[in-house]
């Protein structure tokens, strides 16, 4: 096989290997949008006012999902004072 040709067949394996179908990735982003950033077991969240403490919030998990910009809780107390 000449020089040129192998060049030619090279390329035509490279071209051939690219897709320009993304839904892929945009599955992946669907993904990544249900899956938490942090995940907090035993989670305590305090309210201080001042010196004085307002309320607190016990969680035995806390799930936090930043792109959503929202946090869930299982098992909630709150602790008014």
């Amino acid at each position: 096989m000449r020089p040129a040709s192998l060049l030619v067949f090279i390329y035509c394996l490279i071209i051939g290997g690219c897709s320009l179908d993304y839904r892929e990735a945009a599955e992946s982003d669907e993904l990544l949008e249900s899956v938490p950033d942090l995940v907090l077991k035993r989670f305590i969240h305090t309210s201080v006012n001042g010196e004085r403490l307002v309320f607190q919030l016990e969680a035995a998990r806390a799930e936090m999902f930043s792109r959503k910009k929202y946090t869930t809780l299982t098992n909630v107390r709150f602790i008014g004072i």
